[in-house]
């Protein structure tokens, strides 16, 4: 991307379009990225799904769709994006367009109820999915999911990272705040993690003790009694 581009993000969030920055999917999917990108000199703008307008899709060259939900806006805004020959992706860090996937999700592991799986429209995210060819991926595994749906389709692969003002401030406390002992942090996106944080609790645990370490968790999932056992946890 060595020419300017104007960049369009629009985010899907079940927040409201005033209080996006405070879902932590679109910080670290499009406010995060966006900066970088202004940054490399790009005019880059966010606007919630619900505010989006005509004008806006002209004024840029590329637009990316954030974790698009079918409906009929939705189907007009690729139709803008058509008529005015935009270069329009789906960005994804989660297997939303994949509803068979569901039957294996962490929902079910955890005893969700049905309605509380079906809550989020799968069906309506998997729509959406086929009206792209090229896509944008936080994952190895995300892009060889949207390769099996789509043989044929474009995949970018962009990691999810930490932003520099970020990493300074947590140089910042670290030379003020000194810890003399090693420490695994653990930073997954709710409970639907807990099934996750089980399968790889055996090779924690070996780091833990082998390491003399501590297991640093922040959030909501459950800790498995094979860590708890360690006595090295601290949440």
């Amino acid at each position: 991307m060595s020419e300017k581009m104007k960049i369009l993000y629009i985010a899907w969030s079940k927040q409201q379009p005033t209080e996006m920055y405070a879902d932590p999917s679109v910080w670290y999917r499009c406010f995060q990225p966006a900066q970088a990108l202004r940054d490399l000199g790009h005019t880059v703008n966010i606007v919630a799904f619900q505010n989006v307008t005509e004008e806006q899709i002209k004024a840029h060259d590329c637009v990316i769709f954030f974790r698009p939900l079918y409906s009929t806006l939705f189907v007009n805004l690729i139709n803008n994006c058509e008529q005015y020959n935009k270069r329009y992706l789906a960005s994804y860090d989660d297997l939303f367009f994949d509803i068979g996937y569901l039957r294996h999700s962490g929902f079910r592991k955890l005893g969700a109820p049905q309605e509380q799986i079906l809550s989020d429209r799968p069906e309506l995210y998997a729509k959406a999915f086929y009206f792209f060819d090229e896509f944008v991926s936080s994952t190895d595994g995300l892009k060889k999911a949207i390769k099996h749906h789509k043989p044929d389709a474009k995949v970018n692969l962009h990691y999810n990272g930490i932003p520099p003002e970020v990493h300074d401030w947590v140089s910042l406390l670290s030379k003020k705040n000194r810890i003399n002992k090693r420490r695994l942090g653990y930073f997954a996106g709710g409970a639907i993690h807990t099934p996750d944080l089980l399968k790889i609790a055996p090779i924690i645990a070996q780091v833990l003790n082998e390491q003399n370490a501590t297991f640093y968790c922040v959030e909501t999932v459950k800790i498995p009694n094979l860590l708890l056992a360690t006595g090295r946890i601290e949440t």
